[in-house]
């Protein structure tokens, strides 16, 4: 069985674009990857990570143990490879804001539609293959 996790962006009014990030793995590697994240989570000591924050040098990142370019590096390459290992496949979506809202009134907000277009997507992949979701090139 697959699983499915999206988590979305620009979901503050003055952005102009909504965004939404989607993976697709299986219940047993969603599993693994909790107990990964949780791993890496107790070496590196960021509790919640977001990649905003991360970036931006921002709430617990902003603490001076953050500043450490070794500790910040060594963090987001374990984080990325524990994707890279557990998700079958990725996929994002981006609409405009503005052009959304002019031509459409259903679904009723640009992450539906993101999320609708993702999850066809992955359908019609895993149908045209046989019911299996191949690795993306990298």
């Amino acid at each position: 069985m697959f699983t499915l996790y999206c988590d979305d962006s620009g979901t503050h009014p003055k952005s102009d674009v909504a965004v939404a990030g989607c993976y697709v793995s299986t219940v047993e590697q969603w599993t693994e990857f909790r107990r990964n994240w949780d791993e890496a989570n107790l070496r590196e000591n960021f509790s919640v990570f977001h990649m905003a924050d991360f970036v931006a040098k921002q709430e617990q990142f902003s603490a001076q143990e953050w500043q450490d370019k070794a500790k910040r590096d060594r963090t987001i390459r374990a984080l990325l490879n524990i994707i890279k290992t557990r998700a079958k496949i990725g996929f994002a979506g981006v609409v405009e804001k503005s052009a959304y809202d002019a031509e459409l009134a259903f679904p009723a907000c640009p992450y539906s539609a993101i999320f609708v277009a993702n999850v066809s997507t992955t359908a019609m992949v895993c149908i045209s293959s046989g019911g299996k979701l191949y690795r993306p090139c990298r």
